[in-house]
């Protein structure tokens, strides 16, 4: 392994060792110190096959830092004691089925991971974690634990996170108010049918997870957290949002993606600057959502809306609107009013058109219309400036039959979605579109690639699932790194022997001899695919 490398005096190295990937079993001798002089403090070996951890590591005395995760390491010897000055460990994503008690003597230890592990999660089992005082980050995720042991809670009262998602817990012990410097807690994806009320006590938490439980409600109490800025609580039960969390003046992000929730007490949330409301009951936006004048980011998706107020102008530092899945029948033009908004999707309504006023978003980078009932392409789109993403793609219904040649003045544009369409042909004027990175219009009915296609100069990824038949212009010379064309109807001479396909007809589609004339040393098609890539069309907010 070590023929081919330079020269190096090994003795010199004091700060740190990444272990190259085929490193197994052992570390070679010569990372082994040798002299007084020779201090490791930072190791990484994970993802290597280790099944053991070897006991030349566990000589490094210096090391500070260790990381073992992603290997097959199923017990932690004795010798992990004589790592004295480890101060991070991460250790998931292995084999652990139980804890060895010298684990408990590592009294240095700030940061600890053992998540992911078949450990025996009993409190029995867990109990030399109780002994590391210094412990600041410990992270126990997806270990099947069902009570949080209380001698930790007792004795680590240096812990400032604790992640514990994807456990059985259904409440904590009264014991964890002893963690008064805790900061963060992460109890995603447990089996809480109540907000643990003890969590109030902990004045310190800025963050609390309790995503993908059945919380029904949050208690008043919860305005005891004055210094809690990140609320998470999606995929709860939960049927309304307590006014107490006003009294919480920190808070700047609310997550409540996916209850049953009807009403919104505006009023209690002006200093938020990220809000996600999207799966809920709200079938109305109040005049009050213009008093969250901080806001940044609204996730509005599938909540039964059909209008918006003209308040929503009043959020002059929105930047992300998320209107999809919807009942828009009509643009709400109040959007067209947000001076800085940059991203704005109303994927999954029933749009018709767009308004002229809707070039006053100069900001705007990523506009989102898939799954509406455009008859024809709505050139008002051709008056963003700063378009960077566009989104028109299509289910079912209503289909574009083209694009007009005023899309070349969205210069700016990076990425093109138009697929599921019943496009013929693509104008020219898409080849003038120098920054385009992507274009994609599988499922059309298109039956020729135009010159337009072939000047795409900075275009990356060329989707063109269709009928292609005619090749009008030259493409040898195009950039393309992805190129994908449909085996459906596939004309054998589009493609030449250099391409690299994953098909089994993809040498019979490249045996013609029109397509060798026309892409012969397409050294920079790296991908080519002969399948459709996608089931359905882009969203810009994917489900």
């Amino acid at each position: 392994m070590c023929s081919n490398m330079p020269s190096v005096n090994f003795s010199e190295i004091t700060t740190s060792i990444i272990l190259e990937t085929g490193v197994t079993q052992s570390i070679p001798k010569f990372f082994s110190p040798r002299e007084g002089a020779d201090r490791v403090y930072f190791l990484d070996s994970s993802a290597h096959g280790l099944e053991t951890i070897p006991e030349d590591i566990l000589r490094m005395k210096h090391l500070e830092e260790l990381h073992l995760e992603k290997n097959s390491i199923s017990f932690i010897p004795s010798g992990i004691k004589n790592l004295e000055h480890l101060q991070v460990l991460y250790l998931h994503e292995n084999s652990l089925e139980s804890l060895c008690d010298e684990l408990g003597e590592l009294h240095q230890l700030q940061c600890l991971d053992l998540s992911d592990n078949p450990l025996t999660s009993t409190e029995e089992t867990l109990r030399p974690l109780s002994c590391l005082w210094e412990l600041q980050e410990l992270r126990l995720y997806n270990l099947g634990i069902q009570e949080v042991p209380i001698l930790m809670c007792k004795n680590v009262y240096n812990l400032q996170l604790l992640g514990l998602s994807g456990n059985q817990l259904s409440s904590l012990p009264k014991e964890i108010v002893n963690l008064t410097k805790l900061q963060e807690i992460y109890l995603q994806r447990n089996l809480f049918e109540e907000f643990p009320t003890v969590l109030c006590q902990l004045s310190n938490l800025e963050i609390v997870d309790l995503e993908q439980n059945a919380i029904s409600c949050v208690p008043d109490e919860i305005a005891l957290l004055q210094n809690l800025t990140k609320l998470f609580l999606a995929s709860n039960r939960l049927c309304f949002v307590p006014q107490s969390l006003s009294q919480c003046s920190r808070l700047t992000y609310l997550d409540v993606t996916a209850n049953y929730i009807s009403k919104v007490p505006w009023n209690a949330l002006t200093g938020l600057v990220e809000l996600a409301l999207s799966y809920n009951r709200l079938r109305i936006l109040p005049s009050h959502v213009g008093k969250l004048v901080f806001l940044q980011v609204l996730y509005l998706k599938n909540t039964g809306l059909r209008n918006v107020p003209s308040h929503i102008r009043q959020l002059s530092e929105l930047r992300v609107l998320d209107l999809s899945q919807n009942r828009f029948s009509t643009f709400p033009v109040a959007v067209c009013s947000l001076p800085r908004l940059e991203m704005l999707s109303l994927d999954d309504n029933k749009l018709t058109q767009l308004p002229a006023d809707i070039k006053q978003l100069t900001q705007l980078k990523s506009l989102g219309l898939t799954g509406n009932r455009f008859e024809i392409f709505p050139e008002e789109i051709c008056f963003l400036p700063a378009l960077e993403k566009l989104y028109l793609g299509q289910d079912e219904g209503l289909k574009l039959t083209r694009l007009p040649d005023t899309i070349s003045m969205l210069q700016s544009l990076k990425e093109l979605y138009v697929e599921n369409n019943s496009l013929t042909a693509l104008p020219a004027a898409i080849g003038t579109l120098a920054n385009l990175n992507i274009l994609d219009c599988h499922n059309n009915q298109l039956t020729e690639l135009s010159e337009g296609i072939c000047n795409l100069q900075g275009t990356h990824k060329c989707c063109v699932c269709a009928r292609v038949c005619v090749c009008s212009g030259e493409i040898e010379s195009q950039p393309f790194t992805t190129l994908y064309f449909g085996i459906h109807l596939l004309q054998p001479y589009v493609f030449s022997e250099v391409l690299v396909g994953n098909s089994k007809d993809e040498d019979k589609a490249c045996k013609g001899e029109q397509g060798k004339k026309k892409m012969t040393n397409r050294q920079k098609v790296v991908n080519v695919f002969f399948e459709n890539p996608h089931p359905g069309p882009h969203r810009l907010y994917p489900s």
